[in-house]
């Protein structure tokens, strides 16, 4: 990212990943979160993704702390 330098890496699951847990290990679809499509919004929402990933670790990190 100009400016900013390299960025971590964010895995998603892939579609041969999605057809693999169907066919394979019996999921439906429907509850399969994944990207369902590649376009450049991901680049520009990259950072509040992020954010809202790391808030929901410490979330629930308090939760288990809390007794929750």
């Amino acid at each position: 990212m100009p400016g900013k330098g390299r960025l971590p890496n964010v895995h998603c699951l892939s579609q041969s990943g999605v057809r693999f847990l169907i066919k394979t290990l019996g999921y439906l679809e429907k509850n399969i979160q994944y990207p369902k499509n590649r376009n450049s919004f991901f680049q520009r929402d990259y950072y509040h993704r992020m954010a809202t990933i790391d808030f929901n670790i410490g979330f629930q990190k308090w939760l288990g702390r809390e007794g929750y």
